[in-house]
Parts: C-alpha cells; structure tokens; sequence
C-alpha cells in the first residue's frame, strides 16, 4: 500500500466557553469529500483564540486520551489569549475503534477570573489517500 499526502485541508472549530479553573473542549469532526480517509494524516497547524490569559490546550487522537502518551500529537501551555503554529508535521492516526473522524481537543483555562469565552480552533491538516499498488 502506498501513502500519499497530496491535499491539505483547514477546518475552523468553535467550542463552547470554559469557566475560570476549569476543563472543557470536545471533538474535532472532520468533513471532507466523499472518498476521503481522515483517519490519518499530517498536523501542519494549530491557531487557537480565547478570552483566558493563562490557557493550556491538548490535541488527541483518541476520546478520553491521557496526556503524555502517544494518543496526544499537540499540547501548548500558558497561552495568553492566542497561539498559532504553523510549521508542525506531526503524524497521527485516530485511536477509536472503529476509527472515527476527528481529533480531540481538551482545554484548561488557568485563569481565575476569566471564562475564555467562545474557543476558536483552526487545523491546519495533510489528508491521507490511500491507493493500492499491484505488483
């Protein structure tokens, strides 16, 4: 089987607010063209915007993930309200079984005064088609 990486695809998100000192987010569904896999491909980019001055954010490849394993492809703690990277190639394959779609994103607002208020989240991906190869 041979992997081939030609397009990219950004899909902006909002998740619901997070309250001071809490835990929230959600998952990332994913839609594309029919035929598509996104069950694998390349993190090129993550820009996340909030209210919170002090916020940690965590992208998984399997709900209910624990941080620090290899189900967790992007973390970034102490954002002041905005954070953007784009030149990350970071692989990733989704961990449900069966695969789904998405990616999972958990926030912490550090914050103790300040709810972030509505979460903008863009990804920035490499979608993964697979073609057969007969030999």
């Amino acid at each position: 089987m041979i992997r081939i990486f030609e397009r990219s695809c950004i899909q902006n998100f909002i998740l619901d607010s997070v309250a001071a000192d809490s835990t929230g987010g959600g998952p990332l569904d994913f839609f594309v063209a029919t035929g598509q896999n996104m069950h694998t491909g390349i993190l090129r980019g993550v820009s996340v915007a909030c209210g919170s001055t002090d916020f940690d954010i965590s992208i998984r490849t399997k709900s209910n993930a624990a941080e620090d394993t290899v189900d967790e492809i992007y973390r970034v703690t102490g954002i002041d309200k905005y954070r953007s990277d784009d030149n990350l190639y970071q692989g990733w394959v989704n961990g449900d079984s069966p695969l789904k779609s998405k990616l999972y994103v958990t926030l912490i607002n550090a914050d103790s005064v300040n709810a972030t208020g509505d979460i903008t989240v863009k990804i920035l991906i490499e979608i993964n088609k697979r073609f057969s190869r007969n030999n």
